[in-house]
């Protein structure tokens, strides 16, 4: 997902789960303005159980896949970013 965000905004991104043929696959959906879900995030919001991440588990993660992320990202920006595939978030999305 690519995203030019502005300070003070809150932005909102759906998942989604589809299956693979060995595992299953999680998708990002920007929620831009005008867009199917729009009108839906505050009440996906309401239900939600919101939880705080743990950032020693996230740092320990981080640098056991250094190495993997750093690849993914080589090839985003060497051959996937031109695609224009992906999802998209700008500053007008925002709330």
């Amino acid at each position: 997902m690519e995203a030019e965000l502005e300070g003070g905004k809150v932005y909102y991104v759906i998942t989604q789960v589809r299956m693979g043929v060995w595992k299953a696959r999680v998708g990002l959906v920007a929620v831009n303005r005008g867009s199917e879900f729009w009108d839906k995030v505050q009440e996906y919001e309401r239900g939600l159980n919101k939880l705080q991440s743990d950032t020693e588990a996230l740092k320990k993660w981080e640098d056991k896949g250094k190495s993997k992320i750093k690849a993914v990202l080589t090839e985003y920006d060497t051959s996937l970013k031109a695609s224009g595939k992906w999802p998209r978030l700008k500053p007008e999305d925002g709330r």
